[in-house]
């Protein structure tokens, strides 16, 4: 009887593993492959502005990796924030000596759970500047994947020293150099 047991305890576990699929999926960069959209780069800008997104998680998720993307090289601030709690769960620093490369790193595992607002930005001197030629504004919400990205928001640290969320919201230009690496199991 217990053998019995063992062995059906064993292919539930067996089956639950099969059917569990993880899907990795970054989003921010997206923005480079809409159709209309003019790139301008800034290797050295005149101000530090810390930049990213708002975004609401469509369901319980996890960031594992966080990237840039920029027209410089150097060591970036990158932030999560917990735009509900008004709370930063994640303050690092990526370093890179490729131009116009996407860069990662792993970061310890921050859970994003369902209908939670977030912020993830970076803090550069440098960016890749997208509008669209059309002359009309990027439309949010958008999802993308899990989540959907509620706004592009940036603010210069010269002006307010970047201490929280970035509050200016743009949707004429944006400078998507920031990601992150989310995961769901499906």
């Amino acid at each position: 009887m217990k053998d019995k047991f063992l062995a059906l305890l064993i292919m539930i576990v067996i089956s639950y593993t099969k059917n569990d699929k993880v899907i990795e999926y970054a989003p921010f960069f997206e923005f480079f492959k809409q159709n209309n959209i003019i790139l301008d780069t800034i290797d050295k800008a005149a101000a530090k502005w810390e930049y990213g997104f708002k975004f609401k998680s469509l369901v319980d998720q996890k960031i594992k990796k966080v990237g840039i993307f920029l027209p410089a090289v150097g060591s970036f601030e990158v932030r999560i924030y917990d735009i509900n709690l008004n709370k930063i769960l994640l303050d690092t620093t990526i370093t890179t000596t490729v131009r116009l490369k996407e860069f990662y790193i792993n970061i310890p595992e921050i859970a994003i759970p369902k209908n939670g607002i977030f912020g993830l930005t970076v803090k550069a001197d440098s960016f890749i500047k997208l509008k669209d030629n059309r002359n009309i504004d990027f439309v949010f919400p958008r999802t993308v994947g899990s989540i959907d990205i509620l706004s592009f928001n940036e603010m210069n640290c010269n002006i307010n020293l970047c201490n929280s969320f970035p509050s200016f919201n743009n949707t004429q230009i944006i400078a998507p150099c920031v990601n992150a690496y989310f995961e769901v199991y499906k």
